[in-house]
């Protein structure tokens, strides 16, 4: 039997992390959608992964972004994860940003930031705010 590697498990919790949330979507689906509908398309984009301001990472020769850190109507990025992943940037990795998300955190009484994001977003930005000055510490 072959064992899963730790890359693909980490996938596979991130699918299962955001399926209630619009899910993950590769980058040949997100590109033509912002083109679409984001002033600036395919610049902007560009210029965000560049600088790591949306959150993304890579797994099998593709990136990959979460879809609900995106405005449905024009594919700009949520006001509220754009703040947070500027917290999150400079400490974590590609993929360590995209499971903070998802993964239960003590200062948000053990629920993952996903969950409180619309209803809490403030108290979700300092628990990365929180996190960022402990990792610096």
């Amino acid at each position: 039997m072959n064992e899963i590697e730790p890359l693909d498990r980490r996938f596979t919790e991130l699918l299962a992390g955001y399926r209630t949330a619009g899910g993950l979507a590769r980058d040949s689906e997100i590109v033509p959608r912002v083109a679409d509908r984001h002033p600036g398309g395919c610049v902007w984009l560009s210029r965000q992964i560049a600088c790591r301001g949306l959150l993304f990472f890579t797994w099998q020769e593709a990136l990959w972004f979460p879809v609900f850190q995106f405005e449905k109507a024009d594919m700009s990025q949520r006001g509220a994860v754009a703040r947070i992943a500027a917290e999150l940037a400079g400490w974590t990795d590609d993929w360590e940003r995209v499971q903070w998300f998802v993964r239960p955190h003590c200062a948000l009484d053990d629920r993952t930031p996903l969950e409180l994001l619309d209803a809490e977003p403030g108290r979700v930005a300092e628990a990365a705010r929180m996190e960022r000055f402990l990792q610096n510490a």
